[in-house]
């Protein structure tokens, strides 16, 4: 119904709204133990962002945004986990089809860091 999907874009706005957020207050925050771990971060919070508009319909920008997280990465690393996030958001796929960097319990990110 209608007021439903209303519903969910309010909730993705939302989320858009707390990435936004989260981004402006990386900026700043003093308790990052390196400026690497900033970028980390920024990427994280890019990355989220750009599923959202991505799954919120707008396409373009979504992926335009996880393309400039995977940039923004300062790891291989990172950039390898953020283009199989994407590429699981762009196609989604069966978990046992799943790229194996997403299937792990635990990738250290800021492993360079």
């Amino acid at each position: 119904s209608e007021g439903m999907w209303l519903g969910w874009t309010h909730t993705y706005d939302e989320a858009i709204r707390l990435f936004d957020q989260a981004l402006q207050m990386n900026v700043s925050y003093p308790h990052w133990q390196s400026a690497e771990m900033r970028k980390v971060m920024e990427a994280e919070f890019t990355m989220g962002k750009g599923q959202t508009y991505y799954n919120k319909g707008d396409k373009a920008q979504g992926e335009a945004l996880m393309n400039e997280a995977i940039e923004i990465a300062p790891t291989e690393t990172l950039k390898t986990v953020m283009r199989a996030i994407r590429d699981t958001t762009i196609t989604p796929t069966s978990i046992d089809k799943m790229p194996e960097v997403l299937s792990v319990p635990y990738v250290p990110l800021d492993e360079d860091v």
